[in-house]
């Protein structure tokens, strides 16, 4: 029996534009069953205080999720300061890793990649948010690649049924790495996908949701330009 997943990812901006309850009506609005987020806080200096991810599991009832930190500053006699993206998950998140991306000139980056255990079987979810600076960025992309390379087939024995990468790339253009991996993973939203930022005035691409082992049903990008400076893109699949 065929499974239809609705993804969606959301650079949300720490939440300082209008606050999570913001961002959680948005994502309500959609009923997405997994949601990859990018800048988020967890006891952050900036928006809202304390645990984001968990906050906005609690609002939306995406009841599974992980933050994945980026960035880690200890302060004596308080929680740690961290800073990174966050997964929320309709179904239970079996197993999550996450692995430091090349940084020379930018802040800390991850790739994480999750399991989760859907209605149709196990899924993998990959999220992650490469740098804006030139000088990083391919390298990241291109260790994206290269670990999208080195992945089981889905599927295959002891692989999962189907397999999405999600984010903010933060790449506009058709460089070699970004090619690379459309080669190895369907992109619903091209070549007719809307722009995705800046929110209020979109002018380029550089949120996206691909997927391997899946088909893709429809593909968004949502029209909210006030609660973050990206607008969210939704995917539907069916596995």
């Amino acid at each position: 029996m065929t499974q239809a997943l609705r993804l969606m990812t959301y650079n949300i901006r720490l939440g300082i534009q209008q606050g999570l309850e913001a961002i959680a009506d948005v994502i309500q609005t959609y009923a997405p069953d997994v949601v990859a987020l990018q800048e988020v806080g967890h006891h952050w200096s900036m928006g809202p205080s304390g645990d984001s991810t968990g906050r906005l599991s609690q609002l939306t009832g995406l009841h599974y999720h992980s933050f994945i930190p980026a960035i880690v500053h200890d302060i004596p006699g308080r929680q740690p300061a961290r800073y990174g993206q966050g997964l929320l998950s309709r179904w239970p998140i079996a197993e999550l890793s996450i692995d430091p991306l090349p940084q020379h000139n930018d802040e800390p980056r991850r790739l994480a990649r999750a399991s989760i255990e859907s209605p149709a079987g196990p899924i993998e979810v990959w999220c992650t948010h490469l740098s804006y600076k030139e000088s990083d960025r391919p390298a990241q992309g291109a260790h994206l690649e290269a670990s999208l390379r080195q992945a089981p087939a889905c599927g295959a024995p002891g692989a999962p049924l189907a397999r999405f990468v999600m984010g903010d790339f933060n790449e506009p253009e058709p460089v070699d790495w970004m090619s690379g991996i459309c080669t190895l993973c369907l992109d619903p939203g091209a070549p007719e996908a809307t722009w995705t930022f800046p929110a209020d005035a979109p002018d380029r691409r550089i949120d996206f949701v691909l997927g391997q082992g899946a088909r893709p049903l429809s593909h968004r990008v949502l029209d909210h330009p006030r609660a973050s400076d990206h607008r969210p893109v939704l995917s539907l699949w069916e596995v």
